[in-house]
Formats: structure tokens, C-alpha cells, sequence
């Protein structure tokens, strides 16, 4: 299952930066969803730790 998420940044730099922090998404900008990242729903353990990640990113993105 999976999860379309709206991130608020390009698609494609947001994939980039959760992959060298060692999340695997998929960007949706070729879907016609520039903003948007496609993630996998994992277990618990996998699913605070993607959080944990994606709020690194947004923070970094946002300066």
C-alpha cells in the first residue's frame, strides 16, 4: 500500500535528500504531481523513522 503525500517542495529534490538520509520514495513529478512523493507503508518502526526524516528535509528545504 501506499501513501500520496503533497510536500510543498519539487518532487525530485525532496526524493534526492530523503535517499542520502536512506529513505526510498518515489518522486510523482513525472505523474503530473510535481510537489508530491509516493511512500511505501511500512511498519511502525519504518514509518517514525521516515517522519523523523522527511521533517530533516522539509527543515533543511524551508532554511
Amino acid at each position: 500500500n501506499f501513501i500520496l503525500v503533497k510536500v510543498g517542495y519539487p518532487s525530485r529534490e525532496v526524493f534526492k535528500r530523503l535517499l542520502q538520509k536512506g529513505v526510498i520514495v518515489r518522486a510523482m513529478d513525472g505523474y503530473g504531481f510535481p510537489d508530491h512523493i509516493r511512500v511505501t507503508v511500512g511498519t511502525m518502526r519504518e514509518n517514525i523513522f521516515f517522519i523523523k526524516k522527511l521533517k530533516e528535509v522539509l527543515e533543511e528545504l524551508n532554511g
